[in-house]
């Protein structure tokens, strides 16, 4: 398929944008909404599996309705600033702050559990057994019961604040952090350490021929062979890389702090969309 084909193809992403949520067709590179409400920089953009958007900003937490653009739902509680969301498997959301709490709400939007994390959450994730794992600013990775709400356990490695987490097809866990290292954790140890990047670690995917993605404010991508730790590096972004996420026809798609959103395709950027704002993250939507 032609490069010009494969963007065509390519699903619509809603990207933070300053205060606001911008929704963006990447074929046309056109945006076609705006979703107005939070009242300082949004962070975390997630769509649930229902089809709601989710964002984080200021210390609320939205859930809108995309297709009207109406916010549907405020989840208030925290005390400073959203900067990670996720939706757990049984279709609650979980949100870190740097009030140093994670809370666990319910599908009509009730605060069920709050976590201590001891230090602004940086970054979640759940793995398939059910923990819900956290990244800190503290260095540490906690691991929680979302059940119960108890603290199961801690890993420690990093040097600087871990800022990625990922669990991959084989459930290892892997971790990237402002030490701008990956580290690959079996049964609790960090058994490898993948070293390239000069910034730190900002998101990670891992790609359907089992490599992983990582991105990072050194401004580039790099595709990793976990075994080998040999790594392609990919260039294009003028800033900061902030998030990563699979496209369709094996794209990925990345954002920065140069505003840009980029597709890229076997090594080479073949779309750039600026978005006229800095690019936190953005969530690729269902049809």
């Amino acid at each position: 398929m032609a490069d010009e084909q494969i963007v065509q193809s390519l699903k619509t992403i809603a990207c933070s944008s300053g205060d606001d949520i911008q929704v963006w067709n990447i074929g046309t590179g056109e945006s076609t909404k705006t979703l107005t409400g939070h009242t300082k920089v949004v962070g975390p953009v997630m769509q649930l599996s229902d089809g709601t958007l989710a964002t984080g900003g200021d210390t609320t937490v939205r859930l809108w309705n995309l297709q009207t653009g109406e916010c549907l739902r405020t989840l208030e509680g925290h005390t400073a600033m959203i900067i990670s969301l996720l939706e757990l498997a049984d279709g609650r959301i979980a949100s870190g702050s740097g009030d140093q709490t994670i809370r666990i709400w319910n599908k009509t939007g009730e605060c069920v559990h709050t976590l201590q994390s001891y230090s602004p959450v940086m970054c979640l994730t759940q793995l398939v057994d059910g923990t819900l794992v956290s990244g800190g600013l503290d260095t540490l990775i906690r691991f929680y019961n979302v059940t119960t709400g108890e603290d199961i356990k801690i890993l420690t490695e990093h040097t600087g604040f871990v800022r990625s987490l990922l669990q991959l097809k084989d459930r290892r866990l892997i971790s990237g952090g402002n030490d701008n290292i990956i580290c690959i954790w079996e049964n609790d140890t960090c058994v490898k350490k993948l070293t390239g990047h000069t910034g730190c670690i900002n998101s990670m995917i891992q790609l359907s021929d089992g490599k992983i993605a990582s991105a990072s404010d050194d401004t580039t991508i790099r595709i990793w062979n976990i075994e080998s730790g040999d790594s392609q590096v990919l260039t294009g972004h003028k800033s900061y890389v902030t998030c990563i996420k699979l496209g369709s026809n094996e794209t990925i798609i990345s954002g920065g702090f140069d505003n840009t959103v980029h597709v890229w395709k076997d090594g080479k950027s073949i779309k750039e969309l600026n978005c006229g704002a800095y690019v936190y993250t953005f969530a690729v939507l269902m049809e």
